[in-house]
């Protein structure tokens, strides 16, 4: 039987309970949940006169920028000796370089020092150090 006491439960007929973050279907003893996925925030931003828009991430540790971006943009890159796991803590990345720039929003100037990877899920990852860096708070 499914532990939410505030949901009631018969035992017979499927029931469909919704909170805030999951969506649960609930029949006879099992309960089948699906996690409520929120898109990143992005901040939109220029180097030089091209827009830029950088995807944040509250809970990681290292900014990264694709490569392919990178090149995109013409940016400096530079070697780098650091290496950089994914989430799961084992797999490496490809670091092939690191950048250091700024970048512009309105009046407004970021610092933007990433590693340079080879594949990564979205063009720009800005992490904690861009945000603590930068006085960036995310807010819902």
């Amino acid at each position: 039987m499914w532990g939410r006491q505030d949901v009631p439960y018969d035992g017979d007929t499927p029931e469909n309970v919704v909170s805030d973050t999951t969506t649960c279907f609930v029949e006879r003893d099992t309960a089948s949940c699906r996690i409520s996925v929120v898109q990143s925030s992005v901040l939109y931003t220029f180097y030089r006169h091209h827009p830029m828009a950088i995807t944040l991430d509250i809970g990681a540790t290292t900014n990264m920028i694709r490569a392919s971006t990178a090149r995109m943009y013409n940016l400096p890159i530079t070697p780098s000796s650091q290496i950089a796991r994914q989430a799961d803590g084992m797999t490496q990345l490809d670091v092939i370089g690191e950048i250091h720039c700024n970048v512009t929003r309105g009046s407004l100037s970021f610092q933007l020092d990433t590693l340079v990877v080879k594949q990564l899920a979205v063009d720009i990852l800005a992490r904690h150090p861009f945000l603590a860096d930068n006085g960036v708070a995310v807010r819902r």
